[in-house]
């Protein structure tokens, strides 16, 4: 951190893996290519995992000058198969008020739960359009729309959800290409997510009312939205809810920790045309890479804001250099964190 601006005696330490994102080195850190005097590779100093979950071990050895980017036992809201039970189970419980997720089945363990809803359907003369995901994976990966039974192919745990048909659009675009539900296939005007968008031919073409690319930041959103007399105010308290809703499950599971734990969720929300808001996934690491000036103008201060919210105290570094010392003297080297920055 920028201790000399704080008068710090003693630096506090990260280890930014090769792995971690550019702007996350770029935000309230000097970087120091020599190796510190309180041992940067020897000592559980400070550290940040930015992928994977921590073990229990880590918790249990965690100092109060550390923070750790994960909170334990919080990773049922980010698997897809376990969010979809999670949220079922509440709606159960709570009715009308946990409405805001979609129809969603987990395969293969559901599938015959899956059939009977699909011979529902065509009793009624219905045929709903469904988007299956990888339970466990991220960036689009897997992820396709279909409508016809025989459509459907996994060799993996995933989640097959009602898909919201009729999303409120933006100019007749829902992301990089015009929607429609004639061309299921064509993964730039369906699924919405960057990592597969920003691959799209027509990324940088000028769309109507759109412009170039295909995000946009709340500013803006709000100033189109607003033109078309909807009260932005009222989605973003409902944002807002839902994710209070979300987290309320889960927060009583958590056990009791020292200060330091935190952690940056990716909550993915759709809007339909009735303007009712839906929560669709919940990320573990969402994608902090800069791809476009949206990406810096909104991540950068999240970022910042997110360090802030760490709280580190002005005595952190020498805290962190008392307990190095006291280790070196037992002679006790601390485990070496992998995937850490």
């Amino acid at each position: 951190m920028m201790y000399e601006e704080r008068n710090i005696n003693k630096p506090l330490v990260y280890r930014i893996g090769d792995s971690s994102p550019a702007l996350l080195r770029q935000v309230g850190f000097h970087t120091k290519k020599e190796k510190p005097a309180i041992g940067i590779y020897t000592g559980k100093v400070q550290y940040i995992n930015t992928g994977s979950r921590f073990r229990k071990t880590d918790y249990e050895e965690c100092q109060n000058f550390q923070r750790m980017n994960h909170f334990p036992k919080t990773s049922i809201i980010t698997k897809k198969d376990t969010l979809v039970r999670l949220l079922r189970t509440m709606k159960f419980l709570y009715g009308p008020v946990y409405d805001f997720f979609p129809l969603s089945f987990s395969v293969p363990i559901e599938f015959k739960k899956y059939m009977r809803y699909i011979q529902q359907e065509q009793e009624q003369g219905d045929k709903s359009v469904w988007i299956c995901k990888p339970a466990d994976l991220s960036r689009g990966r897997g992820i396709f729309v279909f409508r016809e039974l025989h459509e459907l192919a996994y060799d993996c745990n995933a989640v097959v959800q009602k898909y919201i048909d009729n999303p409120l659009l933006i100019s007749g675009y829902k992301f990089d290409e015009p929607y429609s539900l004639n061309n299921l296939g064509n993964v730039f005007s369906h699924l919405t997510n960057t990592s597969i968008n920003k691959l799209s031919p027509s990324l940088n073409q000028e769309k109507d009312d759109v412009g170039p690319g295909c995000k946009w930041n709340f500013a803006k959103l709000k100033e189109h939205l607003s033109g078309r007399d909807i009260d932005w105010d009222k989605i973003w308290e409902r944002i807002k809810a839902l994710v209070i809703l979300t987290l309320l499950p889960v927060a009583q599971e958590v056990p009791p920790q020292p200060q330091g734990c935190f952690e940056l969720y990716g909550f993915d929300f759709i809007i339909d045309t009735d303007v009712k808001t839906w929560i669709l996934e919940i990320n573990l690491s969402p994608a902090l890479s800069v791809d476009t000036e949206v990406d810096l103008s909104v991540k950068r201060p999240l970022l910042l804001d997110m360090m802030l919210l760490l709280d580190v105290a002005a005595d952190d570094g020498d805290l962190a250099y008392e307990f190095k010392k006291q280790l070196d003297k037992s002679n006790i080297k601390p485990k070496r964190q992998s995937n850490s920055c």
